[in-house]
């Protein structure tokens, strides 16, 4: 089961989710999944049916997150068509990597930026690490 922090409504409420008017429950799986691969390794409870976090200051902090990673993937056009992020280069042979082509300095997580607001909820939970791909 995909677990999913934050609803329609949570995204309306957010500052800048207003916005959002399509795609609303492909993006907020989207930043969902990545809000639990910036989470990987951090424990919190959670209730045995929905998997979704018991404690309200973790749900809430996930819900922000969630919503801060939507519309920002929202706003740079991360799900329309033909929009994607690719590598400036890449070798196969010895491995070799450049920076993404059209991204700036800001983390990213599966090619969406990773907001400050998101990073300073999710901190609160607990240990967190941004990896930027």
């Amino acid at each position: 089961m995909a677990r999913v922090y934050a609803d329609a409504a949570a995204l309306a409420a957010y500052p800048g989710g207003d916005a959002v008017t399509e795609g609303v429950d492909l993006l907020l799986r989207h930043a969902s999944h990545i809000v639990d691969t910036l989470l990987l390794g951090v424990v919190y409870d959670v209730d045995a049916t929905t998997e979704l976090p018991t404690d309200t200051d973790v749900a809430q902090a996930m819900e922000d997150a969630t919503c801060a990673i939507a519309v920002e993937a929202n706003a740079a056009g991360i799900l329309e068509a033909g929009n994607t992020r690719e590598w400036g280069s890449v070798s196969i042979g010895s491995v070799s990597l450049s920076d993404p082509q059209d991204g700036d300095d800001s983390p990213t997580v599966m090619g969406v930026p990773i907001p400050s607001a998101a990073r300073i909820a999710l901190a609160s939970i607990g240990r967190l690490t941004v990896v930027s791909w």
